[in-house]
């Protein structure tokens, strides 16, 4: 391939100057403004093939979350001499951070900044339910990051929305990537099961929410949550996680857990900084009114529980990012066009018009309670349905 498009131009190979190189290709520049990742493998190839579906899918997921979510691909870089596409232009993103550059600060107690842009608790909290909503969209089309890290997440500093990068590493369909994540980050449950045939964990959903709140704590609290300093010292930082002994524990709980091990802190600093770190996150109010509580409830649940529930399953139904919520919300818009049809199949007719068949369906007032009712997972959410008789099939096409 001497040539390719990207758009409407035409370049030259001669044209990119090499940047570095990563996963199963490398990055080259097309001038100040665009960057393409051009493969080794031919379009036939099954890691082209996975990102090529992956761009389509990350263009609905996009244009589902009003374009606020997903960061993929704009463009292709198609090779003219057989129309095929070589690499994904990346040039929308040359001025986006990562995020493990906008933790916040344990000395400075305040976010870092970059490039003039800095969180605070707010749009921090925020941006982290963002990346739980994007995780959950993922999984509706049966996809998993896989390599997740502060340094795969950028962060656009015009508008603070995160995106991903780094898509070789996702497992989807019958594509598996050979990653093997980020040490830190992977969630201990794949560490007991085999490597998968190109070599990788058998990462899933449940391993990917395990990953994303380790990104959260780091981002909120500057820490990561495995890392501290214990007498004796463990031979690595993963027999932590696979122990649940993280620092939001003893946090929480003391270090009684420590010390049923045989452990012990040479000093209680870096866990009273968590612990007055962790109440100023829980004040953050956020869209629901309690964000804070919310995060600080899915910190509980992924590092003392060992529940790998997505965060936003704890958002309460009237929240317009809650999965139960979405379902409510069409659930009253076709009571409203069903009560609408009974009063037209009330009024009076000729005797030969037959009056419709149609039955008002209306909420009960515990379903409309402000107190939420926390689907955890479809069979929970189909038997609060049943037991107030609304067939959610024929409600919600």
């Amino acid at each position: 391939m001497e040539q390719f498009r990207v758009g409407d131009k035409t370049y030259q190979v001669n044209q990119l100057r090499h940047v570095d190189d990563g996963g199963s290709g490398s990055v080259y520049e097309l001038g100040a403004r665009k960057a393409v990742k051009i493969y080794y493998d031919k379009p036939s190839g099954p890691q082209t093939r996975k990102l090529i579906h992956l761009f389509d899918i990350g263009g609905r997921i996009g244009a589902q979350a009003n374009g606020a979510a997903i960061a993929m691909p704009l463009e292709a870089a198609i090779d003219p001499t057989d129309a095929a596409i070589a690499g994904f232009s990346m040039h929308f993103m040359e001025s986006w951070l990562p995020l493990s550059l906008l933790n916040f600060d344990t000395r400075e107690a305040h976010f870092r900044e970059r490039s003039g842009f800095r969180f605070n608790d707010d749009s921090a909290v925020g941006a982290v339910f963002e990346l739980f909503g994007l995780l959950a969209a993922l999984e509706k089309h049966h996809i998993a990051l896989g390599d997740i890290s502060g340094k795969n997440i950028l962060i656009d500093p015009q508008t603070g929305k995160p995106g991903l990068i780094d898509m070789d590493s996702v497992h989807f369909e019958d594509w598996e990537s050979d990653s093997q994540g980020t040490p830190g980050y992977v969630d201990p449950h794949v560490f007991d099961g085999d490597l998968n045939a190109v070599g990788g964990y058998h990462f899933d959903s449940k391993s990917d929410v395990f990953a994303m709140t380790v990104v959260a704590f780091s981002l909120l609290v500057g820490l990561m949550p495995f890392n501290f300093a214990v007498h004796p010292p463990p031979k690595n930082k993963e027999e932590f996680a696979r122990q649940r002994l993280s620092s939001f524990r003893i946090a929480v709980e003391g270090d009684a857990c420590l010390r049923s091990l045989g452990l012990r802190l040479p000093d209680q600093d870096t866990i009273v900084f968590v612990q007055e770190r962790l109440a100023e996150v829980r004040r953050v109010k956020g869209r629901s009114g309690q964000d804070g509580e919310l995060l600080f409830e899915h910190f509980a649940d992924v590092f003392v529980r060992d529940n790998r529930q997505n965060l936003i399953q704890l958002l309460p139904e009237q929240d317009n990012r809650s999965p139960v919520g979405a379902v409510f919300e069409r659930l009253r818009t076709r009571a409203v066009l069903v009560d609408l049809g009974q009063k037209f199949a009330d009024r009076p007719r000729p005797p030969a018009a037959v009056a419709p068949q149609t039955q008002a369906v209306r909420l009960t007032a515990a379903a409309r309670s402000a107190k939420p009712f926390l689907a955890r997972d479809p069979v929970i959410l189909g038997d609060f349905l049943n037991s107030r008789q609304i067939d959610i099939r024929a409600m919600v096409s």
